[in-house]
């Protein structure tokens, strides 16, 4: 029996995350109505918090968190049905 080595090689490809920047549009959609888009418009932007405005609204500053597709943020609170906008 013959063993044949297999040489697979390998590239390393990295890609930067998604983060939130001024002036960036974020959305999504509501969990209780798929037809419901909701959007934010990214008003500043610190280290660890985002201002969001929605349309019509007071801006609010959130938490941003990291994931392992980027940044997201909770503009309404956080409930078992809220929205979140990655950036």
């Amino acid at each position: 029996m013959v063993a044949t080595l297999v040489y697979m090689e390998t590239t390393n490809t990295t890609t930067t995350p998604a983060t939130f920047k001024v002036g960036q549009t974020v959305a999504t959609r509501s969990a209780c109505d798929h037809d419901m888009v909701l959007s934010w418009t990214v008003v500043s932007r610190s280290a660890k918090f985002v201002t969001l405005r929605e349309a019509g609204c007071k801006p609010v500053r959130v938490a941003v968190h990291m994931g392992t597709d980027g940044e997201w943020a909770m503009p309404w609170g956080r409930f078992s049905m809220a929205p979140v906008v990655r950036a």
